[in-house]
């Protein structure tokens, strides 16, 4: 009774509500972590059951974790693949739309091929219609010359890789790829893979193959054999049977089609050819390479000797040797392979009317390749026959369109260019016309600061005669050393043609920074096609110089990547250690350091081009000698002034080092002096007190 009346009180039916309650919401929090984290907490637990490893705690922990970095690694591409979908689908309802405004007769064609292969034919198209389109771009001085960011030919080349990026997405969609990935074929023979979708290598490298492998069929990777010489070529369109090809008017042939490129294919990776798997486990599946062959036109040799110019504008001169009358200039350029080139001359070169309004060069182009690879590694439905032909037939006609537009865009990056570099002509000509006024800005510093620096001289001469009246001792040799002086007048000049060439002189008597040189070696930096000889060399060695942080003879690349705001104030900032002010240490040099940049420099002032540059003198000069020293029409202007500067910069430091070694010296002829008069004092004093010694001796005696 009493048990019933706890239980049925006021406190009681409290106390079986709240255990209820309790219950519930224990059922409520099973099934919340049974739905989020059961499966991946009983997989773990089973692995932890299988393994028992020695610590089951962090075990545990790290199948966790690893669990969490698979999902958000398939969380992540799938975030990719969708947006390239996107854009995919966005270019596709584009070229869908520009097809039905065509005429009826090519609806009608098109209607029929859809009809006669289906779905998969009809998304080839609309892949190929994309991919197979230039990518295009004008050079614009204030976008693309020294304010922009990046110059027009390598906005082309950023628009070429998502291009190359867009096809491994619309292989990967059209087909039942596990992963698909480009690599490039490098000069030295070696295979570049730059870019993948799924578990493709997106860095990795395969080295050139040995003699033996190259010789036998079944050692060579396989990617390797579609840069083989093909045996025939193959168009992937019917030939017209014989006799009807005559049945076509004159002048209506059919336009030539290009061969499909070539391929290989494995249909089970365990049991063909050597297929690269790049750190994966080796599983059941098929391996398919395509090559994608295109003219190169961006390289270190495009540019011909005779600086390629073909075609000039209205009023201009054509080169010496080359035809001015556009159509000629048009016909010449077909001749040397380059049609392309002349898309921007449009119908005024065609019909010869008139003169064109841009220019046109012509390259020497060089054939290149990239490989396409895609695998179906690791699919649960593996065919024992491979990839499917429709499928290879899919990824051979995307890859001919990517070729298509890749020679296209090639040539598009030419010309822009080759835009940017007379731009850049016209640039140091305006440049070379205000040399003779920073010689003339130049030989004033130069006075200004040595009759400063002289008058500075002669009250230290006067001091140190002065003293040595006082004490009468001889005034040869007071005052200002031969090594100072030698210091001093370097540090003068450095900082004149520093003022003069790289400086300007404001109203209010202050020197502040010139654009003119920065402005002009961003230009510079922004060409892909690395400039002369002389100019890479001198740049690279100036960088080094002023402590850019590149290496001797790194790729054009590299050395046009540095930052140049960085490198200007240090070339402006530059100040030679003075061995006379303590606590003052040179940042940059070492002894060795300066004898090796030294002898680099004075074999670069060898160059005809710069022979003015190393004839220039350690001393005041008129500025029409000047004027002639640093300016040379072989050699850009910016180069001539920049080197200049650093001839006297290196004179400096080389001056401070000898001022340097000649106060050291002096230094340690006082330290021996100071020495053996403390070793005279002491002796005399040891001899004064021995003879005290003896008298005290003999007095007591």
């Amino acid at each position: 009774k009493e048990r019933r009346r706890r239980l049925t009180g006021p406190n009681g039916r409290a106390a079986v509500q709240q255990r209820r309650a309790a219950s519930s919401a224990r059922g409520m929090d099973a099934e919340w972590l049974k739905e989020n984290v059961g499966d991946s907490l009983t997989d773990a637990l089973v692995k932890l059951a299988k393994t028992q490893p020695d610590d089951p705690i962090d075990f545990l922990g790290k199948q966790l974790i690893a669990l969490v970095d698979a999902q958000e690694r398939v969380e992540q591409e799938a975030k990719s693949a969708a947006e390239a979908r996107r854009y995919y689908a966005e270019r596709a309802e584009e070229t869908r739309l520009a097809e039905e405004a065509a005429a009826s007769a090519a609806a009608t064609e098109v209607a029929g091929t859809q009809a006669t292969s289906g779905s998969g034919m009809a998304n080839v198209e609309q892949a190929t219609s994309v991919l197979g389109e230039p990518c295009e771009a004008t050079f614009d001085e204030d976008k693309h010359g020294a304010a922009g960011a990046i110059g027009v030919a390598g906005e082309l080349a950023e628009m070429e890789r998502k291009k190359i990026d867009l096809t491994l997405q619309v292989v990967h969609d059209l087909t039942a790829a596990q992963a698909v990935y480009m690599a490039n074929a490098n000069e030295d023979g070696s295979l570049t893979f730059f870019s993948a979708i799924g578990d493709g290598p997106a860095a990795a490298t395969l080295p050139k193959p040995d003699e033996d492998a190259a010789e036998d069929d079944t050692k060579l990777p396989v990617p390797f054999k579609v840069l083989r010489a093909p045996d025939e070529p193959e168009t992937g369109e019917e030939e017209a049977p014989e006799g009807e090809a005559g049945d076509t008017a004159e002048g209506d042939a059919a336009p030539r089609k290009d061969p499909l490129p070539r391929f290989e294919h494995v249909p089970n990776v365990l049991a063909g050819p050597p297929v690269p798997f790049f750190n994966r486990v080796p599983m059941l599946g098929s391996f398919l390479a395509v090559h994608v062959p295109y003219k190169k036109y961006i390289h270190r040799a495009a540019i011909p000797e005779d600086g390629g110019l073909i075609v000039e504008p209205q009023g201009a001169p054509a080169e010496d040797g080359e035809e001015g009358e556009g159509g000629d200039a048009a016909a010449e350029l077909a001749d040397e392979g380059t049609e392309n080139a002349c898309d921007n001359v449009d119908e005024e070169v065609a019909d010869g009317a008139s003169e064109p309004k841009k220019k046109v060069w012509r390259a020497e182009t060089i054939e290149a390749s990239y490989i396409l690879c895609m695998d179906t590694i690791g699919c649960s439905d593996f065919n024992t026959n491979g990839i499917s032909d429709a499928d290879i037939e899919k990824v051979r006609q995307v890859c001919l369109a990517l070729s298509r537009s890749l020679t296209e865009t090639e040539a598009a990056r030419y010309q822009a260019e080759m835009q940017h570099r007379d731009w850049l002509a016209r640039l140091n000509a305006t440049d070379f016309e205000a040399q003779p006024g920073r010689a003339e800005q130049v030989q004033t510093a130069v006075e200004e600061q040595m009759s400063h620096y002289e008058a500075v001289l002669e009250a230290i001469k006067s001091s140190a005669e002065a003293a040595a009246a006082e004490s009468e001792e001889p005034a040869d040799g007071a005052g200002v050393s031969a090594e100072e002086e030698a210091f001093k007048r370097a540090e003068v000049l450095h900082s004149a043609f520093v003022q003069g060439l790289l400086r300007i002189r404001a109203e209010d008597g202050e020197t502040r920074p010139e654009e003119w040189w920065k402005t002009t070696v961003r230009a510079v930096l922004k060409q892909c096609i690395p400039p002369t000889q002389v100019e890479e060399k001198a740049l690279n060695l100036l960088a080094r110089i002023y402590g850019v942080d590149v290496s001797v003879g790194c790729p054009w690349e590299t050395l046009a990547a540095i930052d140049l705001d960085d490198f200007a104030s240090k070339v402006l900032s530059f100040t030679p250690c003075d061995p006379a002010i303590e606590n003052i240490i040179a940042p940059t040099f070492s002894a060795d350091a300066v004898a090796s940049l030294t002898e680099e420099f004075e074999e670069l002032l060898g160059v005809p081009e710069l022979a003015g540059i190393k004839s220039l003198k350690n001393e005041v000069q008129a500025h029409e000698e000047l004027a002639a020293a640093i300016s040379n029409e072989q050699a850009p202007v910016w180069l001539t002034s920049l080197v200049s500067v650093t001839k006297y910069a290196l004179a400096a430091v080389s001056s401070a080092a000898a001022f340097r070694a000649y106060l050291d010296e002096e230094q340690r002829k006082k330290e021996e002096a100071e020495a053996a008069a403390a070793a005279a004092a002491a002796e005399a004093e040891a001899e004064a007190e021995a003879e005290a010694a003896a008298a005290a001796a003999e007095a007591e005696e």
